[in-house]
């Protein structure tokens, strides 16, 4: 998938005796999103919490549209990224840098610990002739409205129909599909925008619902740029 960066952390891995013309050790940390359909004008980046060898060693807070910055440290350490990611969620990345390396790596605000829940995606246990529905349910003090697609199976193919419109999905659609089904458990409890996203699943006699008051995951305009959909509602 595209990687929309948001903005670039430099951390640059020195010798002790002093920043020199010839790194021995370079670490580049970019901060990116996994999924390019996200479009909140409310998403961005907190702050990170940097350790080295399990020490806080500093938290960067970018301050007035700050892109980049330039730290010097000594080499050859275990280096741990803390921040939260666009569900409220704290996300945790390690990087262990040698001596002479040089190491790219990013953040992912997206990235988030959903394969705890795939035991209890619906998704992965559909059969043929089942469906599953989604219904999305936005109400806010300026737009709302309300939509459903219908996901099927039919002969071990899955189908996606809005209104009049059908996609047939492939394994990477079905992937997809499901890391939002078990991203909605991860929704946080409590959120300070004015709108508020309603996520109804019906699978049969079951149903599950969950409320996103954070502006944040921006759930329902992912879910239809990713899939080609033009919302009616």
């Amino acid at each position: 998938m595209l990687v929309r960066i948001l903005s670039i952390l430099m951390f640059t891995l020195v010798a002790c005796g002093g920043l020199q013309k010839k790194l021995d050790s370079e670490l580049v940390v970019g901060v990116g999103l996994l999924d390019s359909a996200y479009g909140s004008p409310y998403l961005s980046l907190d702050s990170v919490a940097i350790f080295r060898n399990d020490s806080l060693l500093t938290v960067w807070l970018p301050q007035n549209n700050q892109r980049d910055t330039l730290l010097g440290y000594p080499n050859a350490a275990q280096y741990n990224f803390k921040f939260k990611n666009v569900l409220g969620n704290v996300v945790e990345k390690s990087v262990s840098v040698e001596n002479s390396q040089r190491k790219n790596t990013t953040l992912f605000l997206d990235s988030s610990d959903y394969l705890k829940h795939i035991d209890e995606s619906w998704i992965a246990k559909l059969k043929d002739t089942e469906t599953i529905k989604f219904v999305f349910n936005l109400q806010g003090c300026f737009n709302g409205g309300k939509d459903s697609v219908l996901l099927s199976r039919n002969k071990g193919a899955y189908f996606l129909q809005y209104g009049k419109e059908e996609r047939k999905l492939n394994k990477e659609d079905i992937e997809y599909l499901t890391k939002f089904e078990c991203e909605l458990p991860l929704l946080p409890d409590q959120g300070f925008c004015t709108s508020t996203e309603t996520y109804t699943m019906t699978y049969g006699s079951l149903k599950k619902e969950y409320v996103d008051s954070d502006c944040c995951w921006n759930g329902t305009q992912r879910f239809f740029t990713y899939f080609g959909f033009k919302r009616q509602n």
